[in-house]
């Protein structure tokens, strides 16, 4: 085989692949390769000699290629199956524990949290009761990974440590389809146990580790990293930590999203681009070195072209360094790997294929950690050289010196295209533009598919922003590593990176005051995504082999029949209503989808520390289903439980409509949402009891409160609570009471959606009578019966200070939904209010032991389906 790597690698993936989808326990899959491998010798050894002609055409090594397979499958399962029994994740009380362990890698620190990761060795007990027995301590293993909220640590990497009073609990993912796995995600990394504190002073330093190659290679990295900070702005300094030290955690969300919808999101990686720096620089200083020495004192070594092989030796070194430094990226990774591996063929003399080069990082990687096949940083990588590869030997052949004038490059009139002539002459453009062009068009289906965006003007600003990196990474390293020779002169010299740093925003902020300089796609299918690589294949070398235009036509039809059956398929109602309870932990949001296809959000989950609801849980189900436009959005009240996801809904998809309920806040995440309101021009309404919301002429949507009335109620309660704990919420403008209470109806069908609404708003809406209501005669007209619902979404998360036993039985409703969060620390629903629903008949439907809920109605009856019944 020409290229023995990449069969190898494509069987080994695709076990992986069968492991990780098809768990069949790989006995069938064994059991097959066994049959094939006994066939393959069976047919050698009673073959004719015409046969024998065939097999010498299929070489042997390609029946032992299926064993790839079984190999693949058991490597991506292998963790999953060999948990031992006194492992951390069995220990999952509940209760607070003790445990200890050593740092298995350098702690993250975030703005307001810092991450450690152990390995556990040791887990104490303590007794169930206070004086009590049944303490006891265990022996145990397994990682952990610990967030510290709100304080700092002087823990670091291969520290032991003791963490005293922890609660350990299991990843959890959000029960949304086509969500993140994160549980997935956290077990691929061997994480099965994670737990929050809240103080420093909970973990104890055992053992401070000062020895190792490893730790001396971080506290450099921590020590460029000050440096860097010390000389630089805040925003300055995070860019420049996550693009040449790969500190992902530096960099801050605004700052983030700028870069991903401008295009430019592959910078703010550590990739090859930083790795051939340092494999570049390393190489001319050794080579100058030893050619100095040994034309000097060794010239015989110096005439057998040994300085070249002494040069590449010497260059792994520093390439090993940076590639630790950096961290475990597979970006970084593949391109330490694919560097090493070309400074080998140098020593040995061994000429080097691209693309085996490229199949042999790869299985080097997968063989290390198989779960890096789903990896999005993985698959941009690898593919982005790919491309890079392909596209270069498709492109304008090299410049031939017989088509010079004087060899100096200037193209003779024999190229008839002026644009080939100015190409050739200018080969450092051509060079650079068949990157930028091919690496972009390359990661597109795969940037797509994960993040549901497309940058209009990505290729223009990395034609602009791609040289200015390339200067900002190596001369921001190599004056960070001055910095430890001579710090003064080092910090004037730093000065140029941070100024180039500094244009490099600047442009990327320019670009995005330019109207629709990015566009939020729905999530393409994978069918979809598979299907445009070949189809980009054929379209470019259609005109170089004659069967390509043969196979073009039937790909092209493939792919526009998966794209069409496949697009919006979840957004076809047949004429139904369907309301949706997104699962958003501890808040609210409902998605509607009228029968005119319309749709509407009623608010939109909270914030949890920096983690965005909005931008990690209901937008990526939204795109999911193929919604990118929102007729309406409905914020029910300031709770940031409520509000918080909304403004990156209203920020990165078309919004029509915004309505809430008027009230003020000074809550910086209700501010911002209604500066995008202003700034995207997005029309604004509040609401109120008797408003009507003409959305679809088969379905009444009615706003039963806050009224007028009820408003001047809560002036007068606020002026003289009758407990005083409540002033201080009522001052802050977060009146639970004064939520939007909706009610939609399709014929027999009607939901309340009732926001965060209390006792006090639930007596008002009940004692409400047609005297009572002379300034809301839309309501008037719908006498004793106007609360009555078939669903209720139950108020206030299921809290003892709403759902009245009057306020259920004036609804009567057959199936209450409760939105809360897995294990809350408001302990909601409150078992009371349980029993009250279940008492009045209706059926209990909870979004943290359900997951999203769905109801679909046809105006006559409905259905309610959960998470699991969804996604089977």
């Amino acid at each position: 085989m020409k290229k023995p790597i990449i069969p190898i690698l494509l069987f080994y993936t695709a076990g992986i692949l069968f492991g990780r989808y098809l768990p069949l326990y790989l006995i069938p899959l064994t059991i097959f390769i066994i049959i094939i491998l006994a066939a393959y010798l069976l047919f050698n050894v009673v073959s004719s000699k015409q046969y024998a002609v065939c097999s010498k055409r299929l070489p042997t090594a390609y029946f032992l290629l299926p064993t790839f397979i079984l190999a693949g499958a058991a490597a991506i399962n292998y963790q999953s199956m060999t948990l031992p029994e006194n492992h951390i994740s069995v220990f999952l009380s509940g209760e607070k524990v003790t445990i200890e362990g050593v740092l298995y890698k350098s702690p993250e620190v975030f703005e307001n949290r810092t991450r450690l990761y152990i390995d556990a060795d040791t887990i104490y007990i303590p007794p169930l009761s206070k004086g009590g027995g049944g303490g006891f301590l265990r022996d145990t293993t397994g990682k952990v990974r610990i967030t510290l909220y709100r304080d700092t640590t002087d823990a670091n990497y291969k520290d032991r440590v003791r963490i005293r009073d922890v609660k350990l609990k299991a990843p959890r993912n959000f029960k949304n389809p086509g969500g993140f796995d994160y549980k997935k995600y956290m077990e691929d990394q061997g994480i099965y146990v994670t737990a929050g504190i809240s103080k420093g002073s909970q973990i104890e330093i055992i053992h401070k580790n000062e020895t190792g190659i490893l730790p001396y290679i971080y506290k450099s990295k921590e020590s460029m990293s000050l440096f860097i900070e010390k000389n630089s702005s805040q925003e300055e300094s995070s860019i420049l930590k996550t693009m040449v030290f790969g500190e992902r955690t530096a960099i801050s969300r605004e700052m983030r999203n700028i870069f991903t919808s401008t295009g430019i999101a592959h910078l703010l990686a550590v990739s090859g681009l930083n790795v051939g720096f340092v494999a570049f620089a390393s190489f001319i200083f050794f080579k100058k070195f030893f050619s100095f020495l040994f034309l000097n004192f060794y010239r015989r070594l110096f005439l057998i072209g040994a300085v070249q092989r002494f040069a590449a030796f010497f260059t792994l070194f520093p390439v090993l360094y940076y590639s630790l430094l950096v961290g475990d990226s597979p970006s970084a990774v593949r391109a330490g790997i694919m560097a090493v591996v070309y400074l080998l063929s140098l020593i040995l003399y061994r000429e080097g294929d691209i693309y085996n080069t490229l199949s042999l990082a790869a299985m080097i990687i997968l063989i290390w950690h198989p779960p890096s096949l789903f990896n999005i940083g993985f698959q941009l990588s690898f593919i982005a050289v790919i491309s890079l590869a392909y596209g270069f030997s498709i492109s304008l052949p090299p410049l031939n010196p017989l088509l010079t004038k004087e060899g100096k490059g200037v193209v003779a009139p024999l190229l008839e295209n002026p644009i080939k002539s100015f190409l050739l002459k200018h080969r450092w453009l051509y060079n650079y533009i068949i990157s930028s062009v091919f690496a972009t068009i390359g990661t597109l289906p795969l940037i797509v598919y994960h993040f549901n965006i497309v940058s209009i003007i990505g290729l223009i600003v990395n034609i602009i922003a791609i040289p200015i990196s390339s200067l900002i990474t190596p001369l921001t390293l190599l004056f960070s590593i001055l910095s430890f020779i001579n710090e003064q002169a080092a910090s004037l010299f730093i000065t140029i990176p941070v100024l180039l740093t500094f244009i490099l925003v600047e442009i990327a902020r320019l670009f995005t005051n330019i109207p629709y300089y990015s566009i939020r796609v729905q999530t393409p299918s994978l069918l979809t995504v598979y299907m445009i690589y070949p189809l980009l294949l054929c379209v470019l070398n259609i005109k170089r082999y004659k069967w390509v235009k043969i196979v073009t036509v039937p790909i092209f039809l493939f792919f526009i029949s998966s794209l069409v059956l496949t697009h919006n398929s979840s957004l076809i109602t047949h004429h139904s209503l369907k309301v949706t309870f997104i699962d958003v932990g501890q808040g609210e949001c409902s998605l509607i989808q009228f029968p005119n296809g319309k749709i509407m959000l009623i608010d939109g989950g909270g914030l949890m520390g920096d983690f965005d609801i909005g931008g990690n849980v209901v937008a990526p189900y939204l795109w999911d289903i193929g919604i990118t436009k929102i007729d309406y959005v409905i914020g029910t009240h300031p709770d940031s439980d409520h509000v918080g996801g909304l403004p990156f809904i209203l920020k990165e998809m078309s919004i029509k409509n915004y309505f809430d309920n008027g009230q003020e806040s000074s809550d910086l995440t209700f501010a911002n949402l209604h500066e995008i309101v202003r700034e995207k021009t997005i029309p604004y309404k509040v609401l109120e009891a008797g408003d009507k919301l003409e959305i679809d002429e088969r379905v009444k949507v009615e706003i039963l409160h806050p009224s007028n009335q009820f408003r001047v109620k809560s002036l007068e309660f606020r002026e003289k609570p009758r407990n005083p704990k409540l002033n201080t919420q009522y001052s802050k403008g977060h009146d639970n009471n004064l939520s939007i209470v909706i009610k939609i109806t399709y014929g027999n069908f009607s939901i309340l959606f009732t926001g965060d609404i209390e006792k006090e708003a639930e007596r008002f809406l009940v004692g409400q009578t047609r005297e009572d209501l002379p300034l809301i005669p839309s309501l008037r007209r719908r006498g004793t019966g106007w609360l009555k619902s078939t669903v209720i979404k139950v108020p206030h998360h299921g809290s003892s200070s709403s759902s009245t036993e009057e306020f259920i039985k004036t609804i009567n409703p057959k199936a209450a939904v409760f939105s809360v969060g897995y294990n809350n620390p408001f302990h909601h629903p409150n078992k009371k209010v349980l029993i009250r629903y279940r008492d009045a008949g209706a059926k209990i439907y909870r979004t943290d032991r359900d997951g999203m809920i769905q109801i679909e109605s046809d105006g006559k009856g409905y259905t309610v389906k959960t998470y699991e019944q969804l996604i089977n």
